[in-house]
């Protein structure tokens, strides 16, 4: 370990060992030379030194010298198998460390990929070529509406349900599960997944084949999808939006250009009153031509959050009246009442408000049945005005009240088929009473009728007025504030 007081190595202690022992046997060897030399001389002999005869003693001394000298071997031999065995061990535990760093450092990376896929945004699915699941992330589970432990280790088609964006089921060999494993090689699509219960998304599939080496065959196959549909449902508006617009263009266009071209090469053979018509429905196209106009650049502005409003105190009622009788050829003979409380004076920008009315009672005079009446009704709540507008029309199913108020959106049944519009009205109605700072909401059952309420901030004057303070209705204000 790091940081440790380290002893002598076993190496340095073995060959310490070593040099001790040949040290000792050099050491006990030339002793036992000496005195084998020193009997094998030709002294005197003593009898009273009680000895076996020499020749006797030097034979058991050469002996025990041999033998010393075996055992000093040995002991060499075993302390160099000793050492073998240390340098082994000492080999084997570098590889020890080598590998448990290296299994450290696969868990680290394991762990941050796990972490990774889990803490992916899009779904994320591992398979291998038996198409069974063997990661499932939470994003992929919460696409397919499944949990992961529930997938994992299914049969990938029975989870992962695609088709293809006619609609067709993809099963089989025609799976992209299948089709990755076969050919081998990624493949980005759009198609459908299917739910239970028959629901559909739209996701952007990718299915890259992993191989087992750089050239081995396919081990897994790694899926990732997307959720695209909310895109696509703002790609088919659009073309809606596209097909509706220049419908809604055209119309104007045609009739401006007929009725203009008809001035221009029959107007000595017209009378007055031909002529007037005429000239009457052109400046009618070409007003409804403005509006179209405006309201595409309306939208542009609540986009791009830039509205300018000029604020002031005025009657909500007053203005439904006066909006009635300024539009009575175009409502016809449609009766629009007004159910006004006390205190529906706010404080808002006028002209934004006129449109938010006449896109609201315009819808409900659309939208109903005959002659049906209309009624707006406004009341006090708080410091807030709130308007809401009745009709007795068709109304309007749950699933398509969810959405009424985005844009490109419009109701689409057998008995609105043929109303036109752009879709765009009630997404404008929306973005002017949010920069006011109000809301906007719909109630309605099918088949009777429909209420479109919004809420204005209530005149300040008023406010004061009702809680007893000194009025002051010198209030106007003008700014850009965002939608």
């Amino acid at each position: 370990m790091h940081g440790e007081q380290r002893g002598p190595s076993d190496s340095s202690r073995i060959a310490r060992a070593r040099w001790q022992l040949w040290a000792t046997t050099f050491v006990i060897l030339a002793s036992l030379a000496l005195f084998v030399v020193f009997l094998s001389g030709e002294g005197p002999s003593r009898t009273d030194f009680p000895l076996p005869p020499r020749q006797t003693l030097r034979l058991s001394l050469i002996g025990l010298i041999v033998g010393f000298v075996l055992y000093a071997v040995d002991r060499e031999r075993h302390l160099r198998m000793l050492g073998d065995r240390l340098t082994r061990e000492r080999i084997e535990k570098a590889r020890l460390e080598t590998r448990v760093e290296s299994l450290t450092e696969l868990q680290r990376e394991r762990d941050t990929n796990a972490a990774l896929l889990d803490g992916s945004a899009d779904g994320i699915a591992v398979v291998d070529t038996n198409l069974r699941l063997l990661r499932f992330n939470d994003a992929m589970a919460a696409l397919c509406e499944i949990t992961p432990e529930t997938a994992l280790e299914s049969y990938a088609p029975a989870v992962l349900r695609f088709a293809s964006p006619a609609g067709d089921p993809l099963e089989a060999e025609g799976h992209p599960l299948a089709v990755a494993v076969r050919n081998g090689e990624p493949a980005t699509l759009e198609l459908k997944l299917r739910l239970s219960e028959g629901d559909e998304r739209w996701v952007s599939g990718t299915f890259s084949p992993i191989r087992d080496g750089k050239e081995g065959p396919i081990a897994l196959v790694l899926v990732t999808a997307r959720d695209i549909t909310e895109q696509k449902e703002m790609e088919s508006m659009q073309r809606d939006f596209v097909s509706i617009v220049s419908h809604e263009l055209r119309s104007p266009l045609t009739a401006i250009k007929g009725f203009a071209k008809t001035l221009l090469q029959r107007d000595g053979e017209l009378d007055a009153s031909s002529r007037r018509d005429f000239l009457t429905t052109v400046n009618e196209q070409s007003d409804r031509l403005s509006r179209l106009v405006e309201d595409l650049l309306q939208v542009s502005r609540i986009d791009a959050r830039r509205l300018r409003f000029e604020r002031q105190d005025f009657d909500l009622a007053a203005m439904v009246g006066h909006l009635t009788a300024q539009f009575a050829i175009k409502w016809g003979n449609r009766s629009i009442a007004v159910d006004a409380g006390a205190g529906g004076i706010v404080h808002a920008d006028p002209r934004k408000v006129e449109e938010i009315l006449i896109n609201l009672i315009d819808n409900a005079v659309k939208y109903s049945l005959g002659e049906a009446p209309v009624t707006v009704r406004i009341r006090r709540a708080g410091d807030l005005v709130e308007v809401g507008v009745e009709d007795n029309g068709f109304g309007i199913a749950p699933e398509d009240a969810a959405n009424l108020f985005q844009k490109f959106q419009r109701i689409s049944t057998p008995a609105t088929r043929d109303i036109g519009g752009t879709g765009l009205g009630l997404y404008i109605v929306k973005g002017l009473v949010e920069a006011h700072g109000g809301s906007v909401w719909v109630e309605s059952v099918p088949g009777n009728g429909s209420t479109f309420g919004f809420t204005l901030p209530a005149s300040a004057a008023v406010s004061n007025l009702l809680a007893g303070d000194e009025p002051d209705l010198q209030s106007a204000a003008t700014g850009e504030v965002g939608a």
